[in-house]
Formats: structure tokens, C-alpha cells, sequence
């Protein structure tokens, strides 16, 4: 594997090449290595420098296209370099494609592994001039197949899946007119990409989205993007912060972190882990070099119980983090991480018994934890089934098992969102 842009000479990077049965078991082709987490010595204060939100980036990529914006205005030399994540990359390079599109003729654009891109492309497309096939992996189209898709039709235009291909065929109407759609939405980033149309070609295609419903946060942030338009500016990412509050907290080594460049007052939904930390003691406050959180106090909850529907992101740091604390919680609103890059109760509940981690109860909208310890294993290997999230929060939650060795499978996986992640944690490699 190579490391992230900008790895040089005296890298603490492990990595360990795969033995061949389980390339051939693994989900994601271009995850082919092994990272055994090492022993680490963290100093009291760290400085992290976070990437660009995926979520700011993505809708401000896709309404540059929307309204022939030039992308370099926004980017300046384009998405490259260790603070722009995969996801961010294959849309940028997919509205390229559709740009370079010659008159109505089919057009073909990769969206990877990114639900970001497929989402936005797939209401993108019923506004362009000829079909488009979005290509995509195996997990991302059945994550898409699970999706409500009969507003294409409700706006005029068709849909064809090639399923051997891993593809899906939009096929634009002569016109979208102003309409109400009925839709059952499993994800409010369709509703996202509605509202960057609407602005860009004056349309009226209305929705219902109750403000009780998971991520509407995330359709209020594309709101405020639109009404800020090019005033507002590419932010850090708040998502990528939690993984540190989750170190902050369950590490007794670390007393404070700065993240440079990060916006306290910012709309992003995952800001949120700031509020949620505080009852894990830690404060978070601006100061001169950025955003700071610091330890100014223990979790002192008997049970924690939190509704991350508006926060989805933050389940598997949180979770991890209570039960680095052996604190019991139960944590509400969860049924849509069935359906996310993994499906991550089941792969944190799979990741975690090794670790003598027993005792969750779970229903369609909550997961439980009793607070029950067993001895665990000496050896454990993290599965994050091509799950960014699950990589990085198992990689913090293994950083601290001073008697369990850790090694974290396909540990690139974290690229799709974070790409410097492993470089960041280990560049606190104990010394021998």
C-alpha cells in the first residue's frame, strides 16, 4: 500500500503483505494490505490537521457543476493531496466527465464506492441532456437497490439497472416539471441534490421530509450552502474530529487536542460530537490556533443514552467509547446504519466480542449494553468490510489495548473519507 501524499523517509507505517485466500475473500479490490497496530506513546498535547468535509466539499462541487461554475474556483489546482478523501475525488472527477458530455449522447462516470456521488449523480442526471450510466461497486448498488427510486419516474424520467455491470442507466425526461414528490426517503442526500437542482435551473419540485426524520440535519446544511452560495468556504471536517474525541476520552496519555482550521460555529451535523462529548468530560472551546478539546473531567453517567439519528456518523466512535469507559448505554435511531458502507451494528458487534465485549441487545432502532466483561483474546483482527468508519474507530480503540494485539484489515478502506488517518495515529509509534 502507499501511504498518503506527502509520506516520506522515517514513515511508521506497518504494514504486512496479505496472504492470497484472503485477497481473494475481501469485498474491495483496492484494499490489499495489513496494519498491526504497534505500541504508541501519545505526548499531552496533539495538533491534528483534519481533512475537508466530505459533505460542505460534495455539495459545493455538485452546484458549481449544477450552475457552470468553474470547479477551480472552488478548488483551485483540483482534489488532490491528503486533505481531499477519495469520495470527494470521484464526484469531482465525475461532474468533469459529465461536462466533457457531446451534446445527448450516453454518458459514463465511475462513482466507486461513494453513496455521496450516486445519490447526487442520480438527480443530477434527470437534468441532463442524454442518458448516463453511473457505475459503481457491488456493495454501493445494493445499497442504492435498497432505495426508494420511483421519483425518477414521478419526475419524468426511467431508470435501467445492468446488474452484471454494476450499473445504473438514468434516463433524463424532455423537461422536469414542478411537482410533488410522494417518495419514501431512505436518504436525505437525494433531497440534497433536489435542492441544489432547484437553485441552479429554477425548478419547484417539492418533497415531504419531517425534521423527526434521520439526517434532515444534512438537508439544513445544504440549505445553508445554498443560501451562503460561493460565500461559503471548504470547512474541516467535524465527522473526521470524532475518532480524536474518542481518543481524547478513552486515552489517559492525551490531555488536550487543536485541530487547526476548524469551524466551532460551523453547520456541519456531526458538530454535534462537541455537546455529546461533554458527557464523557470533554470541553471543546476555540482558541488562537483552532478548535480545542481538552479532558476536564471523567464520565461520571451510570448509562448513557443518546439518539444519534441526526448523527449516524458518530454511532461506532461513541459506542466504542462508552464501552472504553465501561459505561452501559442504549443508543437510539439507528436502523439506517443497516445500510451504510457496512452494515455497522453488525460489524461492531462482530469486531468488539473478541475483546470479551458481551452483553448487547439490540432491536431494529436500538442497541443496548449491559456493561458485561469477559476475558478477551490475545490476538484480534478488525474486519471493517470495506467500512471506512469501522477502520478508524477500531484503529483508536485498538491504539489502546496495551495486552491485545490489534491488526486492522485493509486498513486503506479509510481513504474513502480520511485518506491520512493511519499516518496521523501512528506518528506516535513508541520508541525502542
Amino acid at each position: 500500500m502507499q501511504g498518503a501524499e506527502g509520506e516520506g523517509a522515517g514513515s511508521v507505517l506497518t504494514y504486512v503483505t496479505e496472504p492470497e485466500s484472503r485477497k481473494q475473500r475481501r469485498r474491495s479490490p483496492s484494499c490489499n494490505s495489513l496494519l498491526q497496530l504497534p505500541p504508541l506513546t501519545f505526548p499531552r498535547q496533539l495538533t491534528i490537521e483534519l481533512p475537508y468535509s466530505k459533505s460542505v466539499a460534495a455539495r459545493q462541487i455538485l452546484r458549481h457543476y449544477l450552475k457552470h461554475q468553474s470547479l477551480s474556483d472552488l478548488i483551485g489546482s483540483g482534489v488532490t493531496g491528503a486533505f481531499f478523501c477519495d469520495d470527494l475525488k470521484v464526484l469531482y472527477h465525475a461532474v468533469e466527465q459529465l461536462a466533457k458530455r457531446q451534446g445527448s449522447s450516453s454518458c459514463k462516470v465511475d462513482c466507486g464506492e461513494s453513496g455521496t456521488a450516486i445519490r447526487f449523480l442520480i438527480i443530477a442526471s434527470l437534468f441532463e441532456p442524454g442518458d448516463t450510466q453511473l457505475v459503481g461497486s457491488p456493495r454501493l448498488i445494493e445499497r442504492i437497490k435498497r432505495d426508494d427510486l420511483q421519483f425518477i419516474t414521478q419526475l419524468g424520467g426511467d431508470y435501467q439497472w445492468l446488474s452484471e455491470e454494476s450499473t445504473l442507466i438514468i434516463v433524463p425526461p424532455k423537461e422536469v416539471h414542478d411537482t410533488t414528490l410522494t417518495n419514501r426517503w431512505s436518504s436525505s442526500q437525494y433531497l440534497s441534490a433536489i435542492e441544489l437542482c432547484n437553485e441552479a435551473y429554477g425548478t419547484k419540485i417539492a418533497y415531504h421530509f419531517s425534521p423527526d426524520s434521520p439526517s434532515y440535519s444534512y438537508l439544513q446544511l445544504t440549505q445553508s450552502v445554498i443560501s451562503k452560495g460561493d460565500k461559503y468556504p471548504l470547512e474541516r471536517d467535524w465527522s473526521a474530529a470524532s475518532f480524536w474525541y474518542q481518543l481524547l476520552a478513552t486515552n489517559p496519555q492525551v490531555e488536550q487536542i487543536v485541530f487547526p482550521r476548524l469551524n466551532l460555529d460551523s453547520v456541519q451535523p456531526d458538530r454535534a460530537v462537541a455537546d455529546l462529548y461533554r458527557t464523557f468530560g470533554i470541553e471543546t472551546k476555540e482558541s488562537n490556533e483552532g478548535v480545542q478539546i481538552t479532558r476536564v473531567g471523567d464520565c461520571h453517567a451510570q448509562r448513557i443514552e443518546m439518539d444519534l439519528s441526526q448523527n449516524l456518523d458518530l454511532f461506532l466512535p461513541i459506542a466504542l467509547t462508552a464501552v472504553a469507559l465501561d459505561c452501559p448505554f442504549e443508543i437510539t435511531g439507528i436502523h439506517l446504519l443497516r445500510n451504510k458502507e457496512s452494515d455497522r451494528i453488525a460489524s461492531l458487534i462482530e469486531n468488539i466480542q473478541p475483546y470479551g465485549v458481551t452483553g448487547i441487545e439490540l432491536t431494529e432502532d436500538h442497541i443496548v449494553w449491559s456493561g458485561t466483561r469477559t476475558p478477551g483474546a490475545k490476538e484480534v483482527s478488525i474486519h471493517p468490510h470495506n467500512d471506512h468508519r469501522v477502520a478508524m474507530a477500531f484503529g483508536i480503540w485498538g491504539s489502546n489495548q496495551s495486552e491485545i494485539q490489534t491488526t486492522i484489515l485493509t486498513p486503506d478502506v479509510v481513504h474513502k473519507s480520511y485518506p491520512s488517518f493511519f499516518d496521523d495515529l501512528l506518528r506516535y509509534r513508541a520508541e525502542h
